[in-house]
């Protein structure tokens, strides 16, 4: 994978979370999970603000994490298997926001 700011090949480190690509430059901030494209770190904040609130649905035990998954792919209209939100766009992880208000 190539940086998308620096055009320099992303060094790759294998992680418990899986393969995880950043720019060699050191102060560049964009990140890339498991072959998904890179994010900078506007992005990764939005992540980490859909998992923080999607995450509380299934962990309350009103629902498997599974199920929770089904309910959202079903909302965004995509496949389970591409429905991970550490690989989603800032718009996505409004989407899963969306949801998550909408579910009440």
């Amino acid at each position: 994978m190539i940086c998308p700011v620096h055009k320099k090949t992303m060094v790759a480190t294998k992680t418990k979370y899986g393969l995880r690509e950043s720019c060699p430059i050191t102060h560049c901030d964009f990140v890339s999970w498991n072959g998904s494209l890179p994010a900078n770190s506007e992005t990764r904040k939005a992540r980490t603000r859909a998992h923080l609130f999607f995450d509380r649905i299934w962990q309350s035990g009103k629902m498997t994490r599974n199920q929770a998954y089904a309910e959202l792919a079903s909302y965004m209209r995509l496949s389970v298997k591409k429905t991970h939100i550490g690989s989603f766009s800032g718009i996505q992880c409004q989407i899963v926001l969306d949801f998550i208000e909408e579910r009440g």
